[in-house]
């Protein structure tokens, strides 16, 4: 077997993990075959021929029953490798897939409001810019007016100071005004309070849990409860005066 097939052997077999004698071999084997093109007498090239040829059969003869098992299960790794890729690439694309069809259902198929008219308002716990804390059951007996807002929402600031104008009227017939800022900074809320002069509890819903609870998108929405508790009424998107005016008038008890 000749330097050169030798030499293109492993070259085809270079991606496996062979044994380490066999590159280190080889290597052997190479020098001595480039040292025949720089002997000059023919007899001694001739000898130093042979020899290498001898040791190249005899090597190769002798190893390749080695050669052939540990290509075998070189090739039997990597197909157990490429298995498990393929396991990881399927299941990544079926999470994927998963997530994408949650998402398209909860944005065209679910249903959003998680609320309707007719319900019992969800309960709820929250402390106003102040600290002091409120609960919506607490206002039983009462006309709730229940506006999630927000400051940076323009219809917000149009509607709060009607919404303030009509709370001084309403105040003294049993009508509340409760306003849910959700998830900004009390520094904020304070700011716009007092710009707008507003009278009413302000409420701090944080981590915007009752506006999930509720099942809100845009800002302003409004739910009108009745003095039993019970929606009776919701608008979303900004109020004008005259409407706010009848929406408390529908829930004075």
């Amino acid at each position: 077997m000749k330097s050169n097939n030798y030499i293109q052997c492993l070259k085809q077999v270079s991606n496996f993990h062979l044994p380490v004698f066999f590159y280190e071999k080889c290597r052997e084997l190479e020098k001595q075959a480039r040292f025949l093109k720089k002997c000059r007498t023919c007899r001694m090239r001739g000898r130093l021929h042979r020899n290498v040829e001898i040791l190249l059969e005899s090597h190769y003869h002798k190893n390749d029953i080695m050669i052939e098992k540990s290509v075998l299960k070189a090739v039997k790794r990597s197909s157990c490798h490429e298995k498990k890729r393929l396991i990881i690439r399927t299941v990544i694309l079926a999470v994927l897939l998963c997530a994408v069809g949650y998402t398209l259902y909860a944005q065209f198929f679910a249903d959003k409001q998680k609320v309707s008219v007719g319900d019992k308002a969800p309960d709820f716990i929250l402390r106003d810019v102040n600290g002091e804390t409120h609960q919506l059951s607490d206002y039983k007996g009462k006309g709730v007016f229940l506006n999630f807002w927000g400051t940076w929402c323009k219809p917000c600031k149009q509607e709060m100071p009607a919404m303030e104008k009509q709370y001084a009227s309403y105040k003294k017939q049993g009508v509340e005004i409760l306003a849910v800022n959700v998830a900004e900074t009390n520094i904020a809320v304070e700011q716009f309070a007092k710009q707008y002069e507003l009278s009413f509890p302000i409420l701090m819903d944080k981590d915007s849990q009752v506006l999930g609870a509720y099942g809100i998108d845009p800002l302003p929405t409004t739910f009108l409860i009745d003095k039993n508790g019970k929606i009776v009424d919701s608008f979303i998107g900004g109020l004008e005066e005259s409407k706010i005016k009848e929406y408390m008038e529908e829930i004075k008890p």
